[in-house]
C-alpha cells in the first residue's frame, strides 16, 4: 500500500465522514473553482458512498492545455484552492486514457474529512499522454535506454 492510501486510511478511521451542509460547502466550492479553471471542459461533480471518494470531479481536458505538466499544475491548483488547511494530501498518476488526482483533506482535531478525485479525460488529453510518452520514450533512446 502506497503512502497516501495509509494516510487516507487513517484519516477515514480516526475521523467522521463529512456529510449534509459540510459536504455541499465543499462540492460548491469544488464546482466554483473548478469552472473557474481553462484547462478543464464539460465538468461534472458527484457524490459516491465510497468513504475513500466521496466527491468525484470528471471532466475533460480542453484545448488551452498544452502539455500533461500543465494539466498536472491545474489540477494541483484547483486541489490546493478547495483543500482544508490542516490536513491534505495528494496524488496524481497519469495513464495512456486519463489523468486522476486522488485527495483528502481533514480539518482538526478529528471533525470532518473528505476524500474523492479528479479524473481528466478527453481527445486532447489522450493525445497530450501520447505526445509525452514519444518525448519520453526519445529521450530515454538518446540516453542510451531502450525504450
Amino acid at each position: 500500500m502506497d503512502r497516501f492510501s495509509q494516510l487516507l486510511r487513517s484519516v477515514s478511521r480516526d475521523c467522521p465522514q463529512s456529510e449534509g451542509d459540510n459536504l455541499l460547502g465543499f462540492r460548491i466550492d469544488l464546482d466554483v473553482y473548478s469552472e473557474r479553471l481553462d484547462a478543464l471542459e464539460h465538468i461534472r461533480v458527484e457524490e459516491t458512498s465510497d468513504p475513500e471518494n466521496m466527491i468525484v470531479l470528471l471532466a475533460e481536458a480542453s484545448n488551452s492545455v498544452q502539455s500533461l505538466s500543465d494539466l498536472k499544475s491545474s489540477m494541483s491548483s484547483l486541489w490546493l484552492d478547495i483543500a482544508y488547511r490542516d490536513i491534505q494530501a495528494s496524488l496524481i498518476k497519469t495513464y495512456l486514457d486519463r489523468c486522476v488526482l486522488r485527495f483528502v483533506t481533514a480539518i482538526e482535531p478529528s471533525v470532518l474529512f473528505v476524500s474523492g478525485s479528479f479524473c481528466v479525460t478527453g481527445l486532447r488529453y489522450e493525445r497530450l499522454a501520447k505526445d509525452h510518452e514519444k518525448n519520453w520514450n526519445s529521450r530515454l533512446r538518446a540516453s542510451g535506454i531502450d525504450a
